[in-house]
């Protein structure tokens, strides 16, 4: 499961460094390796969208447009993929919030994966 936008494309599956909108962060030089340029996935439906909603409130307290700027960069659906191994390669789950890193291979067509969307907020 990955956050997209309702209408989505192949922006819904960049890594943030190539994103039109790439968010200010604080790197040290291990943020600079390959682990920077991988998708962030969810085991889960559960997981994605409580990942979700939190990282949504999160920012709600500092300022609303935060969390505003979040879901439109972001998205506020989650896609359920089916991956496979030619597809890419990732790290086990998170086993306390079910994330995982993923980094595809070039030739990975993501929108053709979908067989699902859900609203992370209903």
């Amino acid at each position: 499961y990955r956050w997209v936008h309702k209408d989505i494309s192949e922006n819904d599956f960049l890594p943030i460094p190539l994103m039109k909108y790439n968010p200010p962060r604080v790197l040290d030089d291990s943020d600079l390796h390959c682990e920077y340029y991988c998708l962030s996935v969810y085991k889960d439906l559960a997981s994605a969208k409580s990942n979700y909603k939190e990282t949504y409130v999160r920012r709600s307290k500092v300022k609303e447009e935060l969390a505003e700027n979040f879901k439109k960069n972001i998205g506020d659906h989650s896609v359920k993929l089916k991956l496979a191994k030619q597809d890419g390669i990732s790290d086990l789950p998170n086993t306390k919030t079910g994330h995982f890193s993923f980094h595809p291979y070039e030739d990975c067509k993501f929108l053709e994966k979908v067989i699902g969307i859900f609203d992370n907020f209903v």
